[in-house]
């Protein structure tokens, strides 16, 4: 299923309520800006086998270098949109 986002910091720890077992996948997802209604990009961190009832922690690793090109590109397309957008008004 899916879940809403939440902005987390290096030491966060989150808890997610299972409904059921199985292969959970881990996905970090990014706006260019805190509005949902810009570009997004996506890094999945894994996939994980979990089970309801609580008990299990799992650390997911976060790669950085994966994390920082997705972030370029999604700037980039950002910054592309606007002077797209800014030219469409000069006109």
């Amino acid at each position: 299923g899916q879940s809403s986002g939440g902005w987390l910091g290096q030491t966060d720890l989150v808890e997610i309520p299972l409904m059921k077992a199985g292969k959970y996948q881990v996905i970090l997802r990014a706006h260019a800006t805190e509005s949902e209604r810009t570009p997004q990009t996506s890094v999945t961190l894994g996939t994980f086998e979990l089970s309801p009832g609580g008990g299990t922690t799992v650390t997911v690793p976060v790669p950085a270098q994966q994390v920082t090109e997705a972030l370029a590109k999604v700037d980039k397309q950002y910054q592309d949109q606007l002077e797209r957008r800014n030219k469409r008004r000069a006109r």
